[in-house]
């Protein structure tokens, strides 16, 4: 096996960017256009209302702003996500694909990054460009309000400082501070599923993903039952805790492993099965 080659893998990384240039750049503008959305989705009954106290109602609307830029940018993480294997969609894009001169693990790992990194750095500049939009738009209106970035700066920062706080101080019969982790371990499960998704389905894997994953939940709630759900996290047992986040933590790195084994069954001609 061909060790990995980490000039090779920039290069890769540059031809990746121009191969798939017109579908990152279409991602990018649905960036700003989600942002946007919800950036006047959460100013929108603001604007147009006369306030007897103008700064308190701007940082009512800043912070729902706020929620609303983390809302979104959840949303676009696991849609770019979702396109890892968009250019496998066709012949030509499968051609393309195995015709460049690089491993299967640097060309996974460049849609990885891409799709992770590059939509990351790409969604806190669809926030910037959306709020200097929403700025421009509502600029006319009775109520103009100014960035929102400061206050979504400082909601961040509050909401870390909860989560350091719960983690450090939480109390180990409890184990408050373990539970925090659930969140995320939860959320590392669901970008492995999109992953997978993403290399089984290629067109429409957002979707496809979304519905399956809706349906396969609503089997398992009416599987299980009621008084179960209802008091899941009632008594919070050390043990089961421990289990769950393992269990997350476990699926979410099997899913990525079987997401690049597929990834390495890629041919010319797409299997009918996988």
């Amino acid at each position: 096996m061909e060790k990995f080659n980490m000039q090779r893998f920039g290069w890769l990384l540059r031809q990746t960017v121009h191969h798939q240039s017109k579908s990152l750049l279409m991602t990018a503008l649905g960036c700003v256009l989600l942002h946007l959305g919800a950036q006047c989705g959460s100013f929108y009954p603001f604007s147009f209302t006369p306030s007897a106290t103008p700064e308190a109602t701007e940082r009512v609307a800043m912070d729902q702003s706020s929620v609303f830029f983390l809302l979104a940018s959840v949303f676009f993480m696991f849609w770019c996500i979702s396109l890892c294997g968009y250019h496998l969609k066709d012949k030509p894009g499968r051609i393309a694909a195995l015709m460049l001169p690089a491993t299967v693990q640097e060309k996974y790992a460049a849609q990885l990054l891409i799709f992770t990194v590059g939509a990351f750095v790409a969604n806190l500049l669809g926030i910037v460009v959306a709020d200097l939009l929403r700025i421009v738009l509502f600029s006319l209106q009775p109520q103009a309000y100014g960035t929102a970035l400061p206050a979504l700066v400082d909601f961040c920062g509050r909401m870390w400082a909860q989560f350091c706080t719960d983690v450090t101080q939480g109390s180990l019969p409890e184990m408050r501070g373990l539970f925090m982790f659930l969140p995320l371990a939860k959320g590392f499960c669901l970008y492995a599923i999109f992953l997978l998704g993403a290399v089984i389905f290629r067109r429409r894997a957002f979707a496809i993903t979304l519905c399956i994953l809706v349906a396969f939940t609503v089997v398992v709630s009416m599987m299980l039952s009621s008084h179960f759900m209802a008091h899941e996290h009632d008594s919070v047992n050390p043990v089961s805790v421990c289990l769950t986040l393992l269990f997350y933590l476990l699926s979410g790195v099997g899913l990525v492993a079987l997401s690049y084994a597929l990834f390495k069954r890629v041919t010319l001609v797409r299997r009918k099965w996988f």
